[in-house]
């Protein structure tokens, strides 16, 4: 799901005005263009070029090997004695010394706004973005006529403090003016842990390899290099203490918001805050069982779902997630039907999901047996057939997913199911749902009618009965 993989590698306002404290996610009113959105963009106006500082290495790289260009501002090593030793800092702090030029660029937010709505047209096309409302409508994670192309414009607008580009090596601070200020710094020993990443680990292909493919991996992954550099800024806080009060009077004195993150569907901005602050306290479980060596070697073999990064222990262990695989209904749906969206949630969004419509502690616990799932969503014109299939560490695990989705689904559609052995139909306005479970394993449909879960559940497990009570008899439903 597109929405899923729409992260910036950078910083948050939300979080770095919170002076490195934890913060607790929004939970009331969100998923990848290219790792970064790029694009040069003027700071003084259209044609003008930004404003750039280039940290030279040490020992010095060859001369190809730099960032700037002709046209921009090159300062020396000894030029700029800030930024100098923000990357000295930062860097003993890694651990990591610089193996090539750290650049420092400005854009205003205006000038942020217009690089994001021309990459979003880019990247994240407008049927893109209707396959992903379509998906998260039908799961109930969002209502009504949601732009999701706006929303997002909005947020990162909003949110967005600085980034880093693993494509072009580009470091941008979202500033006004051509110096930083207390939080810019704490913003900018943040992008520059990132640039020392890329430079070691090599964060594009690092990211990349689960782009467009696993979503729950791909947030995973993400959560690692975003929780490496939280980690990061807030030690830097504590070797410059002078900061936080500085930080706290800009605050006080700034027009910083965050009323479209917290207006933002759970879905939205609890993904986009996950990497960040789930992230940090996966990094410090690493470091306490190995320092910043057990760090490193996470970006060289990195957790391959959320559930590592929720449970640590499961990724020190090497609990990978069981992989799975929906089978083709186009021929079971029958001519034309087409399948639009195909990816997965994982136990993070999992749990945002139901922590929707039930409690959060329920929700928690519902999700926390997840081992792996794989989403379809198939149209016929406005007709859609969404399947779900998910495993889960044990068969009480699965039968508490069970009994959380009956209570999800029955709040949001306002409708009960009706049980047959271990399945469950509910019928709503103009949908069928129906959830079964063999074991481990769960399969969760929702169709226009009856007949059409039936035709899919059977390809989805073989011979399947359910008895629902208004239809006069018991459905056997045979294997295709």
């Amino acid at each position: 799901m597109r929405s899923i993989r729409f992260l910036i590698i950078g910083a948050l306002l939300f979080l770095s005005a919170c002076g490195g404290s934890e913060q607790k996610s929004p939970t009331t009113p969100q998923p990848e263009v290219s790792p970064v959105i790029t694009v040069t963009v003027a700071r003084t106006a259209p044609t003008a070029k930004p404003k750039v500082t280039t940290i030279k290495p040490t020992p010095p790289a060859s001369p190809g090997s730099s960032t700037s260009t002709p046209t921009r501002e090159s300062l020396s090593v000894t030029s700029n004695p800030q930024i100098n030793e923000i990357v000295r800092s930062v860097s003993q702090i890694r651990g990591l010394r610089p193996l090539a030029p750290i650049s420092l660029d400005y854009m205003t937010r205006e000038q942020l706004r217009e690089k994001l709505e021309k990459d979003i047209n880019k990247d994240y096309p407008t049927s893109e973005a209707e396959a992903d409302e379509r998906v998260l409508r039908e799961f109930g994670l969002i209502s009504g006529d949601i732009d999701l192309h706006k929303l997002y414009l909005d947020l990162y607008t909003e949110q967005i403090g600085g980034f880093y580009d693993p494509e072009t090596k580009e470091l941008y601070v979202v500033s006004e003016g051509n110096k930083l200020d207390a939080l810019e710094e704490l913003i900018y020993a943040h992008e520059v842990t990132h640039a020392l990443q890329d430079q070691h680990f090599h964060l594009n292909p690092l990211l990349k390899k689960y782009e467009d493919k696993d979503d729950d991996a791909y947030l995973a992954v993400t959560s690692l290099v975003e929780g490496d550099a939280r980690t990061v800024e807030r030690e830097y806080l504590t070797r410059h203490p002078a900061l936080i009060g500085r930080i706290q009077d800009e605050i006080t004195q700034s027009d910083i918001s965050s009323e479209k993150l917290s207006s933002a569907p759970p879905i939205i901005s609890e993904t986009l805050l996950f990497p960040y602050e789930a992230g940090a306290t996966f990094v410090a479980v690493l470091m306490r069982e190995g320092g910043l060596a057990a760090v490193n070697k996470a970006f060289r073999d990195p957790p391959t779902s959320t559930e590592q990064i929720i449970h640590p222990e499961r990724y020190i262990n090497r609990d990978n997630p069981t992989l799975v695989d929906l089978p083709d209904l186009s021929q079971s749906l029958g001519k034309g039907w087409k399948k639009l969206e195909e990816n997965l949630f994982g136990e993070f969004q999992t749990r945002v999901l139901l922590d929707g419509q039930i409690d959060d502690l329920t929700a928690r616990k519902a999700a926390a047996g997840w081992d792996g799932d794989e989403f379809a969503l198939w149209t016929n014109g406005d007709q859609e057939v969404l399947v779900w299939k998910s495993a889960w560490d044990s068969e009480s695990d699965a039968k508490e997913f069970v009994s959380a989705m009956i209570s999800y689904d029955e709040s949001r559609f306002n409708a009960r199911y009706q049980q047959s052995g271990a399945n469950y139909v509910l019928e709503a306005r103009d949908k069928t749902v129906v959830i079964s479970q063999e074991g481990t394993w769960v399969n969760y449909v929702i169709a226009p009618n009856l007949d059409t879960a039936q035709r899919v559940l059977a390809k989805l497990e073989g011979d399947i009965s359910i008895n629902y009570i208004g239809l006069g008899n018991r459905l056997s439903i045979p294997q295709p």
